[in-house]
């Protein structure tokens, strides 16, 4: 046969049609199995809405008691070890708002909030992660797209992104907190408490059963 016989009609895959039972029921078995894990991702996504909710609720009646939490350990016979964890995620404050910090905390207030640099904006991202590399930082640790959550601020220093002060908590504040609850009057308890309403990200976190 010449090449000019050969007509090329179409690339796509030489088709089968089969109603062979084994494999319908195999594809019935993954249609179902693919159906039951959308049901039981959307199940567990409401039951954790309810976690945040009940965890939420918790939280704020112990710090009415004055106390501060940042993990709930969900303790029961029938689940794995679950637990809700509380983490710092928007907390950042205007410089402007040192002031009032320092008046409202007083000889606390180092041990609770800092100012720092953040990166604003990255203006040249492969001065960025060259610089980070040079540091001797992995810049995947640091990096998506964006600045990474809670990485800001190690960051800040390098060239290749715009910065800008700002006040952050300092790592451990609801532990500070808790150790120094009796040193807050009742000012300070609710300036924290509208604080953390804003700052904190409640995140339930799902243990997994063991095989019997």
């Amino acid at each position: 046969m010449s090449k000019d016989q050969l007509k090329k009609k179409s690339d796509a895959l030489p088709e089968y049609m089969s109603d062979s039972k084994d494999l319908v029921n195999a594809t019935k078995g993954a249609v179902n199995a693919r159906t039951d894990k959308a049901n039981a991702e959307k199940e567990e996504k409401d039951y954790k809405v309810d976690m945040i909710l009940e965890a939420d609720e918790i939280r704020t009646d112990m710090l009415d008691k004055g106390d501060f939490i940042g993990v709930i350990k969900v303790i029961d016979d029938d689940i794995p070890p679950t637990r809700v964890e509380f983490r710092i995620n928007n907390g950042a404050l205007d410089v402007s708002e040192m002031g009032t910090l320092n008046r409202i905390f007083g000889n606390l207030r180092p041990a609770l909030f800092e100012k720092v640099k953040v990166v604003t904006d990255i203006t040249d991202p492969q001065t960025l992660y060259d610089s980070l590399v040079a540091d001797g930082k992995n810049p995947w640790d640091y990096l998506n797209l964006t600045v990474k959550k809670d990485m800001d601020v190690v960051i800040g220093s390098h060239p290749g992104c715009t910065t800008a002060e700002a006040i952050l908590p300092k790592k451990g504040l609801l532990a500070r907190l808790k150790e120094n609850a009796t040193l807050l009057n009742k000012e300070a308890m609710t300036y924290i408490e509208t604080y953390l309403r804003q700052a904190l990200k409640t995140i339930p976190i799902l243990g997994t059963k063991g095989k019997s």
